[in-house]
């Protein structure tokens, strides 16, 4: 994948990942003390599914998370460079869960602070191959006619696995025909005219990336105080 060969990368990610699978609850051992990350919605920790190393993804109830879960199971944005759904358990109960790829090097606003300190991180990606990699999810996911609508540097994940990084929350994904306004994304990357209440379009999601771009750059958040007292 380094030849960043966008049509061979397709084929290969087809080639080697599975289609979306039902699985049994008890397949899935979760580590109560291997938290990854948490949101509004529910939790991800560390599990292990079928002697395979995963990230469990689970909610705080069906009725709260209706929008995601259905886009989660029926995503038509399909792209080398998007977490991977391995599968699905509990699905119409009120503990829903899902089994996703388990990405090893963390998101990557971990990896960036650990450049800025000189500390040793676990994966060795150039920025212009990360910038690479968001760019062509992005381009996938219009491609089918759709928007992420919470492009953030927290939301790009990192694995030494097959050479992969991954843009990860779909479940905020819609069709760009649906009209949004505001209670979208993350407020500081979030493109002007959405926080005037106006339409969240392709462009916004254009404008988050030149947010995750220019974090990039300059390994910090843009506009924080952190970035000003490093000018």
């Amino acid at each position: 994948m380094k030849s960043r060969n966008r049509q061979l990368i397709k084929i290969i990610d087809t080639a080697i990942n599975k289609l979306m699978q039902y699985i049994d609850d008890t397949d899935i051992i979760i580590d109560n003390n291997g938290r990854l990350g948490c949101g509004a919605f529910g939790a991800v920790y560390k599990a292990i599914c079928k002697n395979e190393i995963v990230a469990a993804k689970t909610f705080k109830s069906q009725a709260q998370n209706t929008d995601e879960l259905s886009t989660l199971c029926s995503s038509k944005c399909q792209s080398p460079y998007a977490l991977h759904i391995i599968g699905v358990a509990n699905l119409n109960t009120n503990e829903p869960k899902f089994v996703l790829q388990y990405m090893d090097g963390g998101d990557l606003r971990g990896h960036l602070d650990k450049r800025r300190n000189n500390e040793v991180t676990v994966t060795n990606y150039s920025r212009m191959e990360i910038a690479w990699a968001i760019a062509n999810v992005l381009a996938d996911i219009h491609h089918y006619g759709c928007i992420h609508h919470d492009i953030k540097i927290h939301n790009v994940l990192l694995s030494t696995k097959h050479y992969t990084k991954k843009l990860v929350d779909l479940g905020q994904t819609r069709d760009i025909a649906t009209t949004m306004t505001q209670g979208a994304g993350t407020l500081y990357c979030t493109a002007p005219e959405v926080l005037k209440g106006g339409h969240y379009g392709v462009q916004a999601d254009i404008y988050s990336f030149g947010f995750v771009l220019t974090e990039l750059d300059i390994l910090l958040v843009p506009f924080s105080c952190n970035s000003k007292q490093s000018e």
